[in-house]
């Protein structure tokens, strides 16, 4: 099973390590932080955009489709009380490429980003506490 671990770093915010690579993550200044890094949910959404055009991407070498130019935006609304991310919509942009034949298989791709299948899945999430 992978783990991350995210650490408070004095007042740069805190870091989350995932095997060798560190992300520095931060709150707006508004909710108390420095903002000098992107906010947990910023990476959670950054996390589907990633994983979405990770297989989009595989998809378009395989089949040998131009791929130069790909960005996936990912749009979401932010609610409070309680707060949570709802509506997300997920645009994929292939802007050198002719998708017609290609749009049902490359949506299929889009869909089987395992961040994707996650936040359609997930039941609960267990939590633990440990203290001194």
């Amino acid at each position: 099973m992978a783990i991350s671990v995210t650490r408070i770093v004095g007042d740069r915010g805190m870091e989350t390590s995932v095997g060798d690579s560190v992300v520095a993550c931060d709150l707006p200044p508004t909710m108390g932080g420095s903002g000098r890094g992107p906010t947990p949910t910023d990476l959670f959404i950054a996390s589907l955009g990633s994983c979405v055009a990770t297989f989009v991407w595989f998809y378009c070498r395989r089949v040998h489709l131009e791929a130069r130019g790909m960005h996936v935006d990912v749009h979401y609304d932010q609610r409070t009380a309680p707060g949570r991310v709802v509506g997300l919509r997920v645009t994929i942009v292939l802007p050198n490429a002719d998708v017609t034949l290609h749009r049902h298989a490359l949506l299929g791709a889009a869909q089987h980003c395992p961040i994707g299948e996650a936040i359609e899945t997930i039941g609960a999430i267990e939590f633990e506490l440990e203290g001194a």
